[in-house]
């Protein structure tokens, strides 16, 4: 019952947002771009959080981390300004890839969903946007990359080949 009301009320703010943006649209007169995603998260055996929600959406800013009981809530927004030092316009974003576990406390695996026959350029960048970590694998379907030196905090990883790209977001637990 907690998590249909956690999920509804967060779906409500959601609505409410997007129609005061498209209202703040129709009275300015300007073009308004709302970029939603949604992603999928694994638990670490040693993590304390049974639950995890996370949400993002494209406007300025972040809201932050949230732990109660067994609940963990990540919500925030994506800067347009990170968004471009993080995606290249030239290639598309349809590399059918999983990245797991997230939230990760080490390491993180790269599992390609198609065939992959170049190297692959995975990228680790941090919540403002600066590169952190580059690494080029030679073509391979599944890899893992040691992260454990990083601080405990939110990035992002960009996986790159063959002119397509995939980006999530990682959660990296102390």
């Amino acid at each position: 019952m907690k998590n249909k009301l956690l999920i509804l009320i967060l779906s409500f703010v959601i609505v409410v947002h997007a129609q005061e943006a498209l209202h703040a649209q129709e009275t300015a007169g300007s073009s308004l771009t709302l970029r939603s995603t949604t992603s999928i998260s694994t638990i670490n055996p040693g993590q304390q959080s049974e639950y995890i929600l996370q949400q993002s959406t494209g406007q300025a800013g972040v809201i932050g981390t949230y732990r109660s009981g067994d609940y963990l809530l990540s919500q925030g927004y994506v800067q347009a300004g990170v968004w471009a030092n993080i995606v290249h316009p030239d290639d598309v974003l349809d590399l059918r890839t999983e990245v797991f576990p997230n939230p990760f406390l080490d390491e993180v695996h790269v599992s390609f969903l198609e065939p992959v026959n170049e190297p692959v350029h995975v990228f680790v960048f941090d919540n403002l946007g600066r590169q952190v970590e580059f690494v080029t694998y030679k073509e391979t379907q599944q890899l893992s990359m040691p992260l454990g030196h990083l601080p405990p905090g939110k990035y992002y990883i960009k996986v790159a080949t063959d002119h397509k790209q995939f980006v999530t977001h990682l959660i990296k637990l102390e």
